[in-house]
């Protein structure tokens, strides 16, 4: 696993907490840990992190989740493309199942087999820079295209998997609203959609 990745913990237990800080920073870029669900908004605008490992509950002898749900949808909401990987000793399929249908990327019972617990961060630090490329691409293309997306075409090679986005940025166009902008046959030969 390369040394990259902004990891944030927020797990209620500090022994939990020290052990996977332990274990993370010689195979992450950085760090942070937090008890206290409370700081989520805090640690999601200054330090950004790459992923998210959430424990599920945070109150004694809770088992239920349902504080880790709450903390998920709040992550999501200030973050939709956040990657959440879902941390509990009280693991079943029902909540597994519950979690990745919630936006949990992944779930991870306790205790963690070191090696799956590297592969799955590896995994999910790899998904968060591929949604941070789409959304830059997203980005350029919508800057690009809203002028005149002609030029771009010899560069959609490159673009080809992301092909349904450009179908909405460039439909609106059409040969009456800019002469210089390819009609929509073109441009759907052209990305093999």
């Amino acid at each position: 696993m390369e040394n990259r990745g902004k990891i944030l913990i927020i797990d209620d237990n500090e022994d939990v907490l020290f052990a996977l800080n332990l274990l993370l920073e010689p195979y992450v870029e950085k760090v942070k840990v937090t008890t206290q669900p409370a700081r989520i908004e805090f640690f999601m605008s200054t330090f950004q992190p790459d992923v998210i490992l959430l424990d599920m509950n945070f109150r004694r002898d809770a088992i239920s989740g349902q504080e880790g749900f709450d903390c998920l949808e709040q992550i999501l909401k200030l973050d939709p493309q956040a990657i959440v990987l879902f941390m509990t000793a009280y693991a079943d399929t029902d909540k597994a199942v519950r979690a990745i249908k919630a936006g949990a990327i992944d779930f991870i019972p306790k205790p963690w087999e070191k090696e799956k617990l590297l592969a799955t961060l590896s995994s999910a630090i790899k998904l968060r820079d591929s949604r941070k490329e789409i959304k830059q691409l997203k980005e350029q293309v919508i800057a690009f295209c809203t002028k005149n997306p002609a030029p771009m075409l010899p560069f959609m090679e490159q673009l080809t998997p992301y092909g349904q986005y450009w179908f909405v940025t460039i439909t609106p166009y059409g040969r009456d609203i800019e002469p210089n902008v390819p009609d929509t046959g073109t441009v759907m030969d052209h990305f093999k959609i």
